[in-house]
């Protein structure tokens, strides 16, 4: 597929040149340029339209590259902002996660379970249970 395409622009760039060497030929009458007071030298017709369209190319070159610089500054500020973002978002994760942490491992007293309590009827222990009467 590619050999066809290769194909197809050799043959338009081919048409184009040929069109152009063409038209040079048939149109080698020398033309003057007017333009308010300013006026050129004779030049052929042909040399005066491939100026023409060079001056065109080159301004609408110049005119893509400058978008193209306007359109890198904007990526560029877009692309910090995303960084900005993106650790802003980490940072508030994190912090979420070290508050989830910090109520998990809050320090509650330790009562040593291992024997049975002693206390009173109607006392409660540290965690809030009801506290029974052993003998």
């Amino acid at each position: 597929m590619d050999s066809i395409q290769k194909m197809f622009w050799i043959l338009v760039i081919t048409l184009i040149v040929t069109s152009g060497f063409i038209f040079s030929t048939q149109n080698s009458d020398n033309v003057t340029l007017q333009f308010m007071t300013l006026a050129s030298k004779p030049l052929p017709l042909a040399l005066t339209l491939f100026l023409a369209f060079g001056a065109g190319f080159l301004i609408s070159y110049i005119s893509s590259i400058w978008q193209l610089l306007h359109a890198r500054n904007q990526l560029r500020r877009a692309n910090k902002m995303i960084k900005q973002l993106e650790k802003e978002i980490h940072s508030l994760r994190n912090q979420s996660l070290i508050e989830e942490l910090a109520v998990h491992t809050e320090t509650k007293p330790s009562i040593d379970r291992t024997y049975p309590p002693t206390g009173k009827i109607g006392l409660k222990d540290a965690d809030g249970y009801q506290m029974e009467e052993y003998n």
